[in-house]
């Protein structure tokens, strides 16, 4: 038995099971798809050399705990609608790609999250040269406004954000080559009780592939960044360099391995300026043509600021956290038109000013059905699990959200 019509949320009942317009509507959707004996073909748009793909999907889905902070939380179910388009012109050895998806989410009981989001990038991609003597000129930028869910338990945020990362890579020789970076990160959020966490960000970066052998290249990174925060409590720069190799074991066997350290410092001399390792590790193998295996690993360091009660106020604690984080995902195709992936992530946060250990579990399961080239059903569900130790422990919580996407795939 599952009901919606505890706040006195309109809704039709169907064997015992009380459903509302949007499941009706998403029903009647999957039913008429799935029983119709001649399905229509969306096809592409084109102008010239430039294709256009149109598409729209309806997501379905039930989260029971829909902010995991909130002791009076409980579960939801979210209808999201979303309607986008994707742009490709190519131009000889150059792209251009731009997307756009805007999605408005519905939540039965708790309204004050429908918050219209939208996603807006743009690529484009230069190559100029011939031979072993190349380089190539990626452009992209990146404009968005989401709602996040509280990772770390503390507030539900509203976000802009705009992404700027233009990228330089010089083949010198058929067996060198330069990339010199740049990045641009503008993050503002809504509905805080202060703004500590909206920021700009700029960094330069650059690294030198050095290609050993056939299948091996080892390569030497540098970056060098800065982070200027709204109020301006806790502004920093820093610098990283981290050397690493990446090989081929086997024509199915992949990996790179890096590890280096970061240096921060803090203009607020009242913080103290850290030295943190960093260590990435990646192994994908691919089993056969139908199912990969990856494996990701992470240690270093994170920035985060806290809101905490001190003294009948709330007062910005600013801390560093020590991050270590493995994953393993899988993707496997069993047939033609169905596939499922599977992930399971571990991480452990050491917050050491506040005293403060978080373990998370999750775990990522997902079907996707391709009905026709153009139409696909995607059944999801994730398991969240966080625990917290220490003198200022966080809220524990289990989250798990259950959904199901029909739609046109871009």
């Amino acid at each position: 038995m599952i009901s919606r019509n505890k706040r006195g949320f309109k809704g039709h009942c169907f064997k015992g099971i009380k459903l509302c317009e949007w499941q009706v509507a998403l029903l009647c959707f999957v039913l008429a798809c799935l029983l119709s004996s001649q399905a229509w073909a969306v096809g592409n748009i084109h102008f010239g050399l430039i294709e256009i793909n149109p598409g729209f999907h309806v997501k379905e889905t039930y989260n029971d705990n829909v902010d995991v902070d909130d002791p009076d939380s409980h579960g939801d179910w979210i209808t999201s609608l979303s309607a986008g388009v994707k742009m490709k012109w190519p131009l000889k050895q150059h792209t251009i790609e731009s997307d756009w998806l805007v999605t408005k989410p519905q939540y039965a009981k708790y309204t004050k999250w429908n918050y219209t989001e939208y996603r807006l990038s743009a690529r484009g991609d230069f190559l100029f040269g011939w031979g072993g003597r190349q380089f190539r000129l990626d452009l992209k930028h990146l404009s968005l406004k989401s709602s996040d869910s509280p990772e770390l338990g503390e507030y539900r945020r509203k976000r802009k954000e705009d992404q700027f990362t233009p990228r330089l890579k010089i083949n010198i020789k058929d067996n060198i080559q330069l990339d010199l970076g740049y990045g641009y990160r503008k993050s503002r959020y809504e509905d805080q009780i202060d703004q500590s966490d909206s920021k700009d960000e700029n960094y330069y970066s650059t690294a030198l592939n050095l290609k050993i052998a056939s299948k091996t290249t080892v390569f030497f990174s540098a970056r060098r960044g800065w982070i200027d925060y709204e109020n301006h409590s806790n502004n920093s720069t820093s610098l990283a360099i981290i050397p690493g190799i990446r090989w081929e074991v086997t024509a199915k066997l992949y990996s790179q391995l890096s590890a280096g350290f970061q240096w921060k410092d803090y203009k607020d001399k009242t913080q103290k300026d850290t030295e943190t390792m960093l260590v990435m590790f990646d192994l994908t193998h691919t089993l056969s043509d139908f199912t990969k295996v990856k494996l990701n690993l992470d240690i270093g360091e994170r920035d985060y600021a806290f809101d905490l009660w001190i003294e009948d106020s709330i007062r910005t604690i600013y801390d560093n956290y020590k991050l270590y984080k493995i994953n393993i995902s899988s993707n496997h195709q069993l047939t033609y038109k169905v596939g499922f992936n599977l992930g399971m992530t571990y991480e452990y946060d050491n917050y050491q000013k506040i005293d403060r250990q978080d373990k998370i579990s999750l775990l990522d399961f997902g079907i996707k059905y391709q009905i026709q080239e153009w139409l696909f059903l995607d059944c999801g569900f994730k398991y969240k699990h966080r625990s917290s130790d220490g003198k200022n422990p966080a809220n524990g919580y289990t989250n798990k959200i259950y959904s199901l996407s029909l739609g046109l795939a871009l």
